[in-house]
């Protein structure tokens, strides 16, 4: 592989964890908080995270071989390196806080259910008894 292409490759798996960052960044915002989600809001920047995912492994194999070998990369190449590593560290930690915030909001809605779900046992103790033969209710 030409240094050149070294080159070009290293920055497409820098842009391609920028993307990964911004996706995570818009996932970990629409799920803070109570507001209501927006499935095809979600879906779309999932979408935006699984592209981007997908372009680093592809990168990611054809860039072992030389990050792995005993070669020096040229100092743009590292630094291309670097960055992405930056990024890396920076997606990683933004999934952890995403993970959270996906967790905390699936706790709130458990415990939104549970609480709808015991009011309606409550209420239903207090239904009327109908009188099958007219319809209307008798209230003892």
């Amino acid at each position: 592989m030409t240094a050149a292409t070294l080159q070009d490759l290293s920055a497409r798996e820098r842009d391609a964890y920028r993307e990964l960052v911004v996706a995570y960044r818009a996932l970990a915002a629409a799920l803070t908080g109570d507001m209501a989600l927006e499935p095809a809001r979600l879906a779309a920047d999932q979408a935006r995270a699984d592209a981007a995912a997908e372009r680093l492994r592809t990168t990611a194999a054809a860039l072992a071989p030389h990050r792995l070998g005993g070669e020096p990369a040229p100092a743009a190449v590292h630094a291309l390196w670097c960055e992405s590593a930056t990024l890396a560290a920076e997606a990683s930690q933004l999934n952890a806080t995403l993970l959270g915030h996906a967790r905390g909001r699936q706790a709130r809605i458990s415990a939104q259910l549970t609480a709808l779900a015991q009011g309606r046992r409550a209420l239903a103790g207090y239904r009327p008894a109908i009188d099958r033969r007219d319809g209307v209710s008798s209230v003892a």
